[in-house]
């Protein structure tokens, strides 16, 4: 069965007008097979690109906003025991560096757009420009940067002066007198630069978190509240989007690829009836690969839409006991045995197009030979009142149901009474 199977589908890949193909012709066909995957592979990313992936609608800056709303609200709300474990927020809250922007780099309406398109999230990104736009936020922020650059400096003078400290207390141990000293000062004098750095430092620092207090601006207070307000339910309309995206995704697809199957189809069909088997061929190749994507994409989609919790925890099992090959050999001999079939179904009709051709050739070669006198099956030269061939044994004559006489063995209708002979149905 499975023998007959493959000799049937090898013939209808590799076979035109029952006669093999030549190697250059096959190497040919291998080519031209594979500038049709391109050309359908390129039709359907032009096809595909009319589809708006839901990050265009709900832009990047709308979801990662209400991400980290959700994340500093996580760690405002945390439990020293997930802490324990290493549960790590990297949002804590709100800073100035949030809502920067270069004005010279991008525009407004630069940052509109990676806000999405959805009304909500537009409305989100004016909010965010508000707060980025206010002149409070502004001053503290250049204030911030100019403490930051000031706080890094006296990091760095501080590193310094603990490196100098510490050479002085070598020279204050070795007893070495200060008039030959290569140092400029005392190690008395250095700690008290060091804690007078440090109590800058302390300083700096605690105004530069004061400046990132970020509930004291009027437009933030704004802009959190819109988050808080409808950041659940951008959350939720970006879930459906994502949801139905694989399916409109599929359908476009199939919009390009049935129709493609379809005509291709039809034009085997067509040239078939008319005999143009090369035509017919390359026709039934066309249908072969597009139904090829055509299932791809199918079973792609049924993976999207069937619960993907029972894929994770199948794939959580394998790995658990080292068996995740078995995943891979499952899943090659499952797209064998859907492939397979799909192309099967294809290739049968042309196969019993072959056979019915080759049916018809050995009838017209047994009716010429009957005509000539000859035995039917073998071709060897018989006379009228032989009952079989001398060569082969085939039977010659057969008696009529009707008349009872004797007639030829391949005839249908009986040459005395002209009655159907049955035994021929």
């Amino acid at each position: 069965m499975i023998k007959e199977w493959i000799r049937s589908y090898k013939n209808s890949l590799f076979e035109v007008d029952s006669k093999n193909l030549t190697s250059g012709s096959k190497v040919s066909l291998l080519f031209f097979i594979l500038i049709v995957f391109i050309i359908v592979g390129s039709g359907i990313n032009m096809q595909v690109s009319y589809v708006d992936y839901p990050s265009k609608k709900f832009g990047y800056s709308c979801t990662a906003m209400i991400d980290k709303e959700n994340d500093i609200t996580k760690f405002q709300n945390r439990d020293i025991k997930k802490d324990l474990y290493g549960t790590y927020f990297p949002h804590k809250s709100w800073q100035l560096s949030d809502f920067k922007y270069d004005h010279h780099q991008q525009s407004e309406y630069d940052i509109l757009r990676q806000y999405g398109t959805h009304e909500l999230c537009q409305s989100m990104g004016t909010r965010y420009l508000d707060v980025a736009n206010d002149e409070r936020y502004r001053e503290r922020l250049i204030e911030y940067n100019a403490l930051q650059q000031s706080l890094s400096s006296m990091n760095a003078s501080v590193a310094l002066k603990e490196k100098e400290y510490g050479n002085m207390l070598l020279e204050d141990i070795a007893n070495q007198p200060d008039n030959l000293s290569i140092l400029s000062s005392s190690s008395d004098k250095v700690k008290q630069n060091i804690i007078d750095l440090q109590n800058k430092i302390t300083k700096v620092t605690n105004r530069i978190q004061l400046l990132n207090d970020m509930e004291t601006l009027n437009t933030f207070t704004t802009f959190e509240n819109y988050l808080r307000a409808n950041g659940t339910e951008i959350m939720r309309l970006y879930a459906e989007a994502l949801r139905y995206y694989k399916l409109q995704y599929t359908l476009n697809i199939f919009i390009f690829l049935l129709p493609t199957w379809l005509i291709f189809y039809v034009a085997y069909r067509l040239f078939k009836r008319k005999e143009r088997h090369i035509l017919a061929h390359l026709s039934v190749h066309v249908a072969n690969v597009t139904a090829l994507y055509i299932v791809f994409y199918l079973l792609s989609l049924i993976y999207d839409i069937m619960p993907k919790v029972f894929f994770t925890r199948l794939v959580a099992f394998f790995s658990h006991y080292n068996l995740t090959i078995v995943l891979n050999l499952l899943a090659i001999l499952v797209f064998m045995a859907i492939f397979g079939l799909f192309i099967y179904r294809i290739q049968k009709n042309r196969s019993t197009d072959l056979e019915r051709e080759s049916d018809a050739a050995n009838q017209k070669i047994i009716a010429a030979r009957i005509t000539a006198g000859l035995c039917s099956s073998c071709g060897l030269k018989t006379e009228s009142h032989d009952h079989h061939c001398g060569r082969c044994g085939h039977a010659l004559l057969q008696t009529c149901p009707s008349c009872h006489t004797k007639t030829n063995i391949d005839d249908i209708y009986c040459r005395t009474c002209g009655e159907r002979v049955e035994d021929t149905l």
